[in-house]
């Protein structure tokens, strides 16, 4: 009878062995389901990364494009306007040398029509003397001489009158000109403009 029970007493420590291990495979299973979870979650939070990633480097792309292209656009505008200062600047020299020259061309005919003048005077007056002595004398001198010459005297002053005007009128579109030269200058230097370099062959021979 005692031998039976201790054999009783060896199938009860059986039984508690199959008991400690269920519990060690629940456990387990516990463990990896966790892992699971855990690497679930972080292929998640990776793919969201990449994703921001994605997403932050086409915003960046894209603000750098648009800067790039609002760089071209003010490169090009600031080029078309110096050259359109340039052009600018170019025909206002020339005309401002036209006008100085045609300036120049009239004060010196002017100056002649002066002279002119002044010489037909003093005939005149020299014929009147000469005319005032002949009657004097009881001579007669040609009155048509003395004519003439008051003709071409009125002539020429009106002449040297008209030639004053255009001289006046041409200072008028110099002190224009120079005033649109000035402007032009400080746009130029708005835009940083410099005038070009002359080829040394230029310098060299002292052209423009």
């Amino acid at each position: 009878g005692g031998g039976g029970d201790g054999g009783g007493g060896g199938g009860g420590g059986g039984d508690g062995g199959d008991g400690g291990d269920d519990g060690n495979g629940e456990g387990g299973a516990a463990e990896r389901a966790r892992a699971d979870e855990l690497q679930r979650r972080v292929g998640l939070l990776e793919r969201e990364a990449a994703a921001a990633q994605a997403a932050s480097d086409a915003a960046r792309k894209a603000a750098e494009a648009e800067l790039e292209a609002e760089r071209t656009g003010r490169r090009r505008a600031e080029e078309a306007l110096r050259q359109t200062h340039l052009a600018a600047g170019v025909h206002e020299a020339q005309e401002m040398s036209q006008l100085r020259l045609d300036l120049a061309a009239l004060q010196e005919e002017a100056d002649f029509l002066r002279a002119r003048e002044e010489a037909l005077q003093r005939d005149e007056a020299r014929l009147q003397m000469v005319g005032e002595m002949s009657k004097r004398l009881g001579s007669n001198v040609s009155r048509f001489e003395v004519d003439q010459l008051r003709a071409r005297c009125e002539s020429l002053s009106r002449e040297a009158t008209r030639v004053q005007a255009s001289n006046q009128e041409l200072q008028a579109r110099l002190q224009r000109a120079q005033q649109s030269e000035e402007t032009a200058q400080g746009h130029r230097a708005e835009v940083g403009w410099r005038p070009p370099t002359p080829p040394p062959s230029a310098v060299a021979s002292g052209g423009p």
